[in-house]
């Protein structure tokens, strides 16, 4: 679980949801927005770009254009599918529409991380995984909360595969910690029934999306049917013609992305 200097920020920060815009999809277009600055001290600014830094432990922190730490933003922290990194989301359709994004702006964070088969080559394999994704996030909010003002009652963990699965199992194992969780073609199999009732109360909010084709659809809706049980606000969407590779060719992470924060953020 995530640690205690962690969750006293979350007390800190308290839980007051914005009420955002309802979500759209937005279309894709294909470009790449990163902007390199030095890692010195953040200021409001007026740039027209993202503005891109990377911590001492590798992990890349987008902050949106116009960036100014006398204010709160939520959080987007991606998890990499098998054999990807946090980075890769960011390109393409995602850093087109993050990079034009002028309204309800957020920070995207990117963990150094690279995933792979063996991290659930076994149940056990699987668990330890889950652990130590816990621990890397949690060692990034703890320094990344106070640093970019980012608002603890409003972070959201995203990904596609694995990166959804694990964004589903850290998202229901610590819902003091997480608003929403986006979980794109994810099994989405870890259940504790003992964390349904506080997602719920806090407002926790899931964003599904699966291939009509994809065989782990069924895996996925016993997971969506566990929300519903428990009354925790989701969201399920099924693309038609889809399977497990065409709904990330199709649609391109970054758009269900971009669509599940607005969801997430919105309130409605």
């Amino acid at each position: 679980m995530f640690n205690n200097s962690v969750k006293h920020l979350l007390k800190a920060g308290l839980f007051c949801l914005l009420a955002l815009p309802a979500a759209t999809v937005i279309t894709s277009a294909n470009a790449e927005a990163e902007t390199q600055t030095p890692d010195n001290q953040l200021v409001a600014s007026s740039s027209t770009e993202p503005i891109r830094k990377q911590e001492s432990n590798g992990t890349i922190v987008i902050l949106p254009a116009g960036y100014d730490e006398s204010a709160t933003y939520p959080a987007l922290i991606l998890l990499p599918w098998t054999g990807g990194t946090p980075a890769d989301y960011y390109r393409g359709a995602f850093a087109e529409q993050y990079y034009a994004r002028t309204e309800d702006p957020f920070i995207l964070i990117l963990p150094a991380i690279r995933s792979s088969r063996s991290d659930y080559s076994s149940s056990g394999a699987w668990q330890a995984t889950i652990e130590r994704y816990e621990n890397l996030v949690s060692g990034n909010l703890e320094t990344l909360i106070p640093k970019y003002n980012i608002d603890a009652s409003q972070v959201v963990l995203g990904g596609q595969s694995l990166g959804g699965d694990l964004s589903w199992a850290l998202g229901v194992r610590n819902p003091e910690l997480v608003q929403g969780v986006i979980a794109i073609g994810s099994q989405s199999n870890y259940r504790d029934a003992s964390k349904m009732p506080q997602l719920a109360t806090n407002d926790s909010r899931f964003f599904m999306v699966m291939g009509a084709n994809d065989w782990r659809i069924e895996r996925m809706q016993l997971a969506v049917n566990e929300l519903a049980k428990h009354e925790v606000v989701h969201s399920f969407e099924v693309v038609p013609n889809a399977n497990h590779r065409t709904v990330m060719n199709q649609y391109a992470p970054g758009e269900v992305l971009t669509q599940g924060m607005d969801y997430i953020l919105s309130g409605d």
